[in-house]
């Protein structure tokens, strides 16, 4: 069965008009010429409103909001090529004065490549974020990394003065953190936490005694496999069936009744989860924004997440890089602020230095896996900041577009990056307006591409997928026309 297409060389754009999903173009080869037509979603899905706003859009699924602020909403997911929705559970009426949403992904590829042979006879099940690691056999002073999304190879240092030889040490992911694990001691097994991804100076070491492991089988190897109930630890015997968790609080394992297994694993989880920032307390000074998470085919309602440390301005940008959302405080332009998906964790990124214009003037985007910040506020260039490392402060870098080769008449109008496409080439759509150019940076120069009745575009990956693969078998989902079996 067809799935998914390729994002990386012919996008689809959904265009809007009004805030409202209207039409779906797929790029070709050739539409630097020319679009043929626009393919009509008729009408607007057939869902139970015709103005639905589009929050966002991850793998071929659609998140729409129906509702005006201060009112009730209505949260739909949808896949507009199989023509189904899928109706999100709301809290009851409530009076709120500010709400935003955004729709993301939590989930990795698993594609591997290496530059270094591995330690072992595979690479280690230590996938944080859709990054794979390993070892190299005869050294035990750095941990390669493979990113599935940028499918670059880099190389991190190990924890300081390890004595043990990297083919005894296992690496594994806890609780999305790396670890690094010396499991070969027959009265206790050391954990190096890799609290900041990427930082060296972040490696913490726990020591767990096996004191309250059964004596019979405490001399054998342990290893810990994945992060379970209130932060316990669940560990397997080396090359047996026995499972074990260990409690941080108590300090003190428990068994765990597996049978007939010799390995067991972690899968990555790939979830679906629409987050919306509140405001609801008029009184109270500054205001705050509260963080709620609804994970479908998991969750029965919202969950409280905890606090965005500046409120939002408007809404969430559509920067979405790895499922971690991005957005900027109306009032400063020097942080970014992020939301996790994994982790549901709220950070903040130091933004570009020395930037003067205002925080409400400038667009997040992502672009080729990469968080970029776009000032296109001048009407002679499109100034694009790319964050190279992502959470590194000092990668920024920025690329200055200048609109010379756009036709004089629309070059001094705002445009808004997309996505990028064929060879690199990046679209922009003119700031409301219908006009879409694919700026080609080996070339330095501008081509339109044809494409018309909308207002606004996202890009769109168009899948086959159900969305019962998210949310299951069993909960309730609605058709925009009789259902028919793909097979």
């Amino acid at each position: 069965m067809y799935h998914k297409r390729s994002s990386s060389n012919f996008p689809s754009l959904l265009l809007t008009v009004n805030d409202s999903v209207y039409f779906l173009v797929e790029l070709k080869a050739d539409d630097s010429q020319p679009l043929k037509r626009n393919i009509v979603l008729s009408p607007m899905f057939h869902l139970p409103s015709p103005n639905l706003r589009l929050i966002g859009s991850c793998n071929g699924f659609v998140c729409l909001l129906n509702g005006h602020v201060g009112t009730n909403h209505l949260v739909y997911i949808s896949n507009p090529i199989l023509g189904e929705y899928y109706k999100v559970k709301m809290p009851e009426r409530e009076e709120r004065i500010r709400v935003a949403y955004a729709f993301c992904f939590s989930g990795a590829s698993r594609q591997y490549k290496a530059p270094e042979p591995l330690c072992k006879s595979s690479f280690s099940n230590a996938n944080v974020n859709g990054v794979v690691h390993w070892m190299n056999t005869d050294k035990n002073d750095r941990i390669y990394s493979f990113n599935s999304w940028t499918e670059k190879v880099k190389t991190l240092l190990a924890p300081r003065g390890l004595k043990t030889s990297s083919y005894d040490l296992t690496l594994v992911e806890l609780g999305n953190c790396l670890c690094l694990c010396d499991t070969n001691h027959s009265q206790y097994v050391d954990i190096w936490w890799m609290e900041e991804y990427g930082i060296a100076e972040s490696w913490t070491k726990d020591r767990i005694l096996k004191d309250t492991i059964q004596p019979n089988i405490r001399c054998d190897r342990f290893i810990p496999i994945s992060t379970w109930k209130d932060g316990e630890i669940l560990m397997q015997r080396d090359r047996a069936t026995q499972v074990v968790s260990y409690n941080p609080k108590e300090k003190k394992f428990t068994k765990v009744k597996v049978y007939l297994g010799f390995a067991a694993s972690s899968e990555v989880s790939r979830q679906y989860k629409v987050l919306r920032s509140v405001v609801s307390n008029f009184d109270r000074h500054p205001q705050v924004s509260e963080l709620e998470v609804y994970t479908l085919g998991v969750d029965e309602k919202w969950r409280y997440v905890g606090e965005a440390p500046q409120p939002l301005s408007i809404t969430f940008s559509k920067a979405n890089v790895n499922g971690v959302v991005h957005w900027m405080n109306s009032g400063k332009n020097d942080s970014i602020y992020s939301f996790n998906s994994w982790t549901e964790e709220v950070k903040s990124l130091l933004a570009p230095r020395g930037l003067k214009t205002p925080s409400y003037k400038l667009v997040l985007v992502e672009l080729g896996n990469c968080l970029c910040l776009c000032n296109p506020n001048d009407s002679e260039y499109v100034d694009i900041w790319w964050m190279r490392e992502y959470g590194i402060a000092e990668s920024w870098s920025k690329t200055r577009i200048l609109k010379d080769t756009i036709q004089p008449d629309i070059s001094w109008d705002r445009f808004i990056p997309i996505s990028t496409w064929k060879d690199g080439e990046i679209l922009m759509q003119r700031d409301s307006g219908t006009q879409v150019v694919s700026y080609n940076p080996k070339e330095k120069r501008f081509t339109k591409v044809k494409v018309y009745l909308g207002l606004a575009a996202t890009s769109y990956i168009p899948s086959f997928y159900s969305i019962k693969t998210v949310i299951g078998e069993s909960s309730q989902v609605s058709y925009t026309f009789p259902k028919i079996d793909i097979v």
